[in-house]
């Protein structure tokens, strides 16, 4: 048997997503060989609600036959002790606790239309490039979360928390990705099946609320299909980011030399970069910083991105202090990435 796992909050999306999966299973010679888990998280947030959420989501189980993994977290504790905003915790526990448990597995997640939506919006507030048009994807492998202190994860995990598989990232599948949650919904009433609503999905004090009880109404009030604009757009976005992908990965082979220990360092001739338009540059260094230093993307903006592409243009020489303990030098027509003050002298560095 091939275990594969969905994250369940009870909620009309995961529900929905765990009965058609659960149908396919148990009804199509084809799929047999697969044993389906549910994933409950309940971070403890809203106490009274969120036990009733786990109760629902166990009974949903119960009554289906399906193998159940609850898990409890202290998620204000952890966004307090971590310095995170209460959504951020949220997911950064929710995403460490299914890579935990599903180790190289898959997992399904029920991230809809409505939410590729909500999070392209989100992200453009935020400052966005051409990536954060993109959204979620409908299957991806996703670091877990990303570097997170262990010591304070497991302070604020509640009970026995039990996991024997291990992998560097999580499998992430979303089949939802352009299915409306107006059609969701709509399969749920007519199969007459109950979830449950969270009441915090109301609460517009939450960004991503906001976004959805606010900002998007708006935006249908002008064109009814925004959402599926949106959607269009993401998917028109990714075939660029691709493209732009594959030439950074191509390019960078030829202008990239890298050293130091565990691949540690990153240089280019300034020469061989300056010559590419901004966005052809932005790649090859998102190339250099995300797939050779291999350091958490979430902590990067396109302004950091900006003030190296400024540095490269400039004749003088230059240093930036980035995330990740990454530090940027411009000396003798190089440009030099260095991970976690990996300390290397300028003028050692040879030359391509």
């Amino acid at each position: 048997m091939k275990d594969i796992y969905v994250g369940f909050s009870g909620g009309a999306d995961s529900t929905c997503l765990l009965y058609i999966l659960n149908k396919l299973i148990k009804t199509n010679p084809d799929f047999s060989e697969y044993n389906l888990i549910a994933i409950h998280v309940n971070h403890m947030i809203r106490k009274k609600d969120a036990a009733l959420d786990e109760k629902f989501c166990m009974n949903f189980c119960i009554q289906n036959n399906i193998n159940y993994i609850p898990v409890k977290i202290d998620v204000p504790k952890f966004s307090k002790l971590s310095h995170v905003g209460l959504e951020e915790g949220a997911r950064i526990c929710r995403y460490n606790i299914y890579k935990k448990i599903c180790g190289n597995d898959i997992i399904f997640l029920a991230h809809h239309m409505n939410d590729q939506a909500e999070t392209i919006i989100q992200n453009i507030i935020r400052g966005s490039g051409l990536k954060g048009l993109c959204g979620m994807k409908s299957a991806m492998q996703q670091e877990a979360e990303f570097n997170i202190d262990e010591n304070i994860f497991n302070k604020c995990i509640q009970g026995k928390f039990e996991y024997d598989k291990t992998a560097k990232v999580l499998n992430i599948n979303r089949p939802f990705i352009e299915v409306s949650k107006e059609t969701i919904e709509e399969y749920l009433k007519n199969k007459k099946i109950k979830y449950a609503t969270d009441i915090t999905n109301f609460d517009d004090n939450y960004a991503r609320n906001y976004i959805r009880l606010n900002i998007i109404p708006s935006m249908e009030k002008l064109n009814s299909k925004v959402t599926e604009h949106i959607s269009e757009l993401s998917k028109l976005a990714c075939d660029i980011d691709k493209d732009y992908y594959d030439f950074a990965y191509k390019e960078s082979s030829k202008i990239l030399s890298v050293g130091g220990n565990n691949k540690n360092i990153v240089s280019i001739e300034i020469n061989d970069i300056k010559k590419y338009s901004d966005i052809k540059i932005y790649y090859i260094l998102s190339y250099a910083i995300f797939d050779i230093l291999k350091v958490n993307k979430k902590d990067w903006s396109k302004k950091h991105f900006g003030d190296c592409i400024n540095m490269i243009k400039k004749e003088a020489g230059g240093h930036i202090d980035l995330p990740c303990n990454i530090t940027a030098d411009k000396k003798n027509k190089i440009i030099t990435f260095i991970k976690n003050d990996y300390n290397v002298s300028m003028d050692s560095r040879k030359k391509k």
